[in-house]
Formats: C-alpha cells, structure tokens, sequence
C-alpha cells in the first residue's frame, strides 16, 4: 500500500516543478528505488502524450531517462 496519492499532471494548468517536487516526495515516502522511479513517473503522470508535448525535458527526468539507458546497456 502506497502512502500519498499524486493526481496525473495537467499539461494545461499544472506546474511541472512544482509536480516533480511532489513526486520526489512520494518516491521517498514510498521507498522508491531508482530503477523504479522512471516508471512510477509515468504511471503517476498520466497520459504520456501530455508528458511528451512538454518542450523542455526537466532535469529529474532526463536523468531518470540517462539512469534508465545505463542500466538496459549494462543488462
């Protein structure tokens, strides 16, 4: 059971910054380990059209994404 609840980013109104701090959150409330993490934001963000229309891909998620492409090369 997971503790906390994020509702999916709205691409319209919502404030990406601001949703990235609350995930971190969740991922430490969670206990959320890093090969996990990139999949959690996606399942926690929804629609992943609204995540691939934002222009500049946030810090976080790029290395999410470089931690992600690590690991499937070392594999």
């Amino acid at each position: 059971m997971s503790i906390g609840k994020i509702g999916q980013f709205d691409i319209d109104s919502g404030n990406w910054t601001l949703y990235c701090e609350r995930v971190e959150l969740y991922y430490k409330a969670n206990d959320i380990k890093d090969e996990l993490k990139l999949p959690t934001l996606i399942t926690l963000a929804g629609d992943l059209s609204n995540l691939s229309k934002l222009v500049v891909v946030d810090a976080r998620v790029k290395g999410l994404l470089d931690a992600r492409r690590v690991s499937s090369n070392s594999s």
